[in-house]
Order: structure tokens, then sequence, then C-alpha cells
């Protein structure tokens, strides 16, 4: 999946580890990109990469996946999300580039793209890494739970143990699995015993010692920032309008709800009404955050973790989520964000925190030496670089193990 441009979970994530990288190892990026606005943002970062192998193939409908799956019969004992991503001219490319010797390690991104592990050749002597930015299986069975009739729910309950079954089939041949938590480290490593993971979780690309409250802010707005078609946000947003911001606006007439991202869906569309704006793709995220009074996260499934968490705290917006939103972070309920699982709870904490500056002002500047130390991309990326460092020196080492042992256990002449 191309990580350019960087305007949604996915990219951000991949974006900002190829940075830190491509700056200490030589990068060859194979990828696939849907448009041209991904094929012009990618061109802008080609200095980065030794080479790039990119194949376009549009954004592809329910029924172009479910087509396609028709004539695919080896596709459907897999997880549909990952018979989505099934390329055969992008698998031939990774078996190319892997047998060519020229390589010490394939990364492969998402779960959804672990299946084309099957074409690095049995031969190759390099790593097999996987980066994880859920843990799939988790984030679809609660998912299911979200649909709306029992007919979706029992489909997507049967999509998430095939996912489950595929997680556990190939996670045992990575080298290693970068995961997005450490909560997540611990899922897997009990899925598979022996599983050798690095926590690399999301991060932010800038984290300010301090965070200055503009005086442009505006005291009764919140903001909500996400990618409007991803289920669990869709499913977040909506049960917030139709549940929380009522209650709200009964109590501060003012407040306003702006809602940031890309694909708003119809369903969302519909929902919006008086004290509600809706901004689609805007340039840049800062003007929004600079007027923010509290941000929200009222997430009701997921997995990984959010950036745009640590995101609203560094620039100074403190923060209401559910236990779910703020999943997989180290942040501590009260002391660096205020955490609400029910509609009345939610619906109190986003009150107080647009009538106490103060008090949001305080987790912020408390969370900020923890997002520094813990979440900045540069430390992230360094850990995942290190982390690829050791593996090699690991099995370097086992190699002229192997060879030592094989010299001293010849027989004598």
């Amino acid at each position: 999946m191309c990580p350019f441009p960087e305007w949604d979970g996915e990219s951000i994530r991949n974006g900002s580890l190829l940075r830190g990288l491509a700056g200490r190892h030589a990068v060859t990026l194979v990828t696939r990109v849907r448009d041209g606005r991904e094929q012009h943002a990618l061109a802008r970062q080609r200095t980065l990469f030794q080479d790039v192998v990119a194949f376009r193939f549009p954004q592809q409908t329910h029924g172009a996946i479910a087509r396609r799956l028709a004539c695919a019969p080896r596709l459907w004992p897999l997880p549909v999300r990952v018979s989505a991503f099934c390329f055969q001219e992008i698998g031939l490319a990774v078996r190319s580039l892997a047998g060519s010797g020229r390589f010490d390690g394939v990364v492969l991104d998402h779960m959804a793209l672990a299946y084309y592990l099957s074409f690095v050749p049995d031969r190759f002597d390099g790593l097999r890494i996987l980066n994880l930015h859920n843990l799939d299986s988790l984030l679809q069975y609660r998912a299911a739970g979200l649909m709306r009739s029992r007919a979706m729910r029992l489909l997507a309950h049967a999509d998430a143990m095939r996912m489950r079954m595929f997680e556990e089939r190939l996670l045992g041949r990575f080298d290693a699995v970068f995961s997005a938590s450490n909560r997540e480290s611990t899922l897997l490593r009990a899925r598979v015993p022996g599983l050798e993971t690095i926590d690399v979780p999301n991060g932010v690309a800038c984290v300010p010692h301090a965070a200055e409250r503009d005086a442009s802010r505006t005291s009764g707005r919140m903001l909500f920032v996400g990618t409007l078609n991803y289920l669990p946000n869709e499913d977040g947003i909506l049960w917030f309008i139709e549940n929380i911001l009522p209650i709200i606006r009964h109590r501060l007439g003012h407040a306003v709800l702006t809602i940031v991202g890309h694909r708003p869906t119809p369903r969302l569309h519909r929902a919006l009404g008086p004290g509600i704006e809706l901004h689609e793709s805007p340039e840049r995220l800062a003007d929004f955050y600079d007027t923010a009074a509290v941000a929200i996260v009222p997430l009701r499934a997921g997995s990984g973790s959010r950036h745009k968490i640590l995101e609203a705290l560094a620039s100074g917006v403190p923060v209401v989520s559910t236990g779910v939103g703020a999943e997989g972070l180290d942040l501590r309920d009260g002391p660096h964000y205020c955490r609400a699982d029910t509609i009345t709870a939610f619906a109190e904490s986003v009150v107080r925190a647009l009538q106490d500056e103060r008090m949001g002002a305080a987790q912020v500047a408390r969370a900020l030496p923890l997002i520094r130390e813990r979440y900045s991309w540069e430390r992230i990326a360094g850990v995942a670089s290190d982390g690829l460092e050791v593996l090699a020196a690991r099995r370097a080492a086992a190699r002229q193990g192997l060879v030592s042992g094989s010299a001293c256990s010849a027989p004598a002449g």
C-alpha cells in the first residue's frame, strides 16, 4: 500500500517509518498506487529510496473484489481483506527482488500483505519481517459487533475467524513482527509461542517541549479527526452525534463539532445537522487543532494505537477518549487525558473540558514529556532500525557458529 501522501493512519505510520529506515539502510520500495495523487506524492519522495517498483491498480469496489475472487478459487480460503490485496504482479516482483541476492531482508507491511511471503524464495537468506498496524483478527471481531444486521455480523465474525487462522498460520514464518503496542505484542506471543516481536508504536513527527494555548481557540469547539470510511471511525462519530452531542449542546448551546477527514460516508453526510461542520481532506490539520478546545475519540472498536490522540496532545489540545480509543498508548486516564466509555460520562467529560481550560492544559503539560520520550517518530524509527540490526547480527553470528561447528566436527586426517 502506498505510504504517500500521508493522509491516514496507515500511510502516516508507513511514511514515517520509511523515512527513518531510509536514513540508515538502502531501501527498495514495492508498492501499489491507486491514483494519480498517490503516484505524484510517491514521485516527490523518490530520493528516499534506492529503487521504487510501483504498480498502478485503482481503488477496488466491493463488487470488483467479488468478481476477482469468483475467478480465483485459490483465494477463497483467505480473509476478504487479504484477498483484496493479492496481485500477481506484485508477488512476482517480490520473488524477483528477493531472489536477486541483493537484499538482507524483506519487510511486508500489514497482515493483508503477509500473503506475499509465499513469493519469497526458500533460498532467500535474509530477514522476513512483518509490520503490523493492528491485530487484524481482534479488529475484525470488534468491528463485527458494529454491523447493522445479524447476517452481516455473522459474515463478519466468520471472516474474523479466517483472519485469526491466517495469522496463526503465517506469523510463525516471520523472523520478527513490528507490533503497534506492547499489549498486542503480548497477545501475539500468546498465540504464537516463540514469536519475536518489536514494539513499534504509532507516533507524531514533532513533539514540542511545551504547548501554548492559542488565543484563537474557540471555547466550544470539539474536534474529531480520522479516516471517515473506516468502520470504527464512522461508528464512533455517529454514536457521538446521535447520543452525546445533543446532551452537550443542551448544556452548552454554542458548542460546535468539527469533523475532519477523508472519504466521509453517505451515512455521515446524512447525520450532519446544526452545530456540526465537516471538512473533507484539508491541506492542513494544524489550522483545526489551533482552534479546537478539545479533541474527541469516541471509538467503540479498533486495534493498534491512535496517533491522533498523540497528535492532538502535541498540538496542545486535551483529549476525551473511550478506553478502546486510547488502547495501546502509555497514557493514563486523569493525568494525561479523560477516559469515558458511556454516553453520560463522555458528555460530562467533554463539557468539563470545554469549561475548564486549566484542567486540559495541565493534562497536555503532563503528557508532552511522555510523548516526547516514547512517541516521536525519530525515536520509533530508531527502535525499528536497531531491532533489524540486532536480528541481522544474531543471524550472522548463528551462521558463523554453524560454519565453525562444521569445521570443528570434521574428522582428523
